[in-house]
């Protein structure tokens, strides 16, 4: 999470996953998870007319490869 107050403006980020994994022999893995961005502009200054908020969430299908030599 971040959070910044300056001057006249006010925002933050927020970002989070969540994840399980399953491996599928020695090479390979899959699992379901959840994915949450989310984002916020604010200002106090009158001049400025608005905001800007912005989300993105959801499931997700998590898969992985592992290689080594």
């Amino acid at each position: 999470m971040v959070r910044m107050d300056f001057d006249n403006y006010e925002r933050s980020l927020n970002y989070l996953y969540l994840g399980l994994q399953k491996s599928l022999g020695d090479k390979l893995g899959v699992g379901p998870g959840f994915n949450y961005y989310g984002m916020k502009l604010e200002s106090s200054n009158p001049d400025l007319n608005g905001d800007l908020k912005l989300r993105h969430y959801g499931p997700m299908l998590v898969m992985s490869a592992y290689f080594q030599k």
